[in-house]
């Protein structure tokens, strides 16, 4: 049995707020430890090839999430502006930022951008990929509606959704959205879908919200993104969607 003092890199993260990596030093044991699959032995492996062995911390037994993914025949996704790693199912290929994707239609009282700058989520965080929906609002009245053609390509979504805190994207004016100020957006509903079928919907998100999400899209030809948020009929209501990866 060998056993071998090493520092790892903790990193700790709730919904998308990115804390400072932690260091630790721990003791970690090697002891010959081998992994089954169905009774049939299975050589763990890291992304390079190279055999990983598991080994032991407090008694407790550790297995690289990568090779047991493999084992099972998932596949990991990283999303590093969220510090998450994502199990999906079969074998992950291509990414796709869906800011990237030129969208079909829009409706609504103003306009979604795309994000060409910073967005300040409401816990500081920054995110620089995304979209952001802007609309006067009056209430329930009017409905923000952007599609997209995904066209059966992608199998997941995943994002971000909040109310901005601060921004400063190319193409819109308003540094200081959704602030206290009586009459800013207060509150937001949110219901994606696929081919027109509901498939996520994210209700009542307020200013101190930070919501990661995931949607299944296998097969969806049309992505459509509905946004109403509730404020003003003078200032805009802003929403901000960010961090949306689509895999393939």
């Amino acid at each position: 049995m060998k056993k071998i003092a090493m520092g790892i890199a903790l990193v700790l993260a709730v919904q998308s707020t990115i804390a400072a990596p932690i260091y630790k030093s721990l003791d970690v044991v090697y002891n010959d430890i081998k992994l089954t699959v169905d009774g049939e032995e299975f050589i763990l492996q890291d992304a390079y090839g190279t055999t990983i062995e598991p080994f032991v911390i407090d008694g407790m037994s550790y297995v690289p999430i990568e090779a047991m993914a493999a084992a099972f025949g998932r596949g990991i996704l990283w999303d590093d502006a969220t510090k998450t790693i994502h199990l999906v199912d079969g074998n992950v290929g291509e990414v796709v930022n869906l800011s990237d994707i030129p969208k079909t239609s829009f409706a609504g009282r103003e306009a979604v951008y795309p994000i060409v700058g910073t967005v300040t989520d409401p816990t500081g965080a920054e995110h620089t990929s995304g979209l952001i929906f802007t609309g006067d609002g009056e209430g329930k009245s009017i409905v923000d509606i952007a599609t997209y053609p995904l066209n059966g390509k992608y199998f997941m979504l995943s994002g971000v959704a909040f109310l901005p805190a601060a921004l400063d994207i190319a193409g819109y004016v308003n540094s200081a959205p959704n602030s206290n100020v009586s009459g800013y957006t207060n509150l937001a509903d949110i219901k994606i879908y696929g081919d027109g079928i509901l498939l996520k919907e994210i209700p009542s998100l307020t200013r101190a919200d930070v919501v990661n999400f995931e949607v299944n899209v296998s097969g969806v030809k049309e992505l459509r993104i509905e946004i109403r948020a509730y404020g003003s009929a003078v200032f805009s209501n802003v929403v901000g969607l960010t961090d949306l990866l689509l895999y393939k």
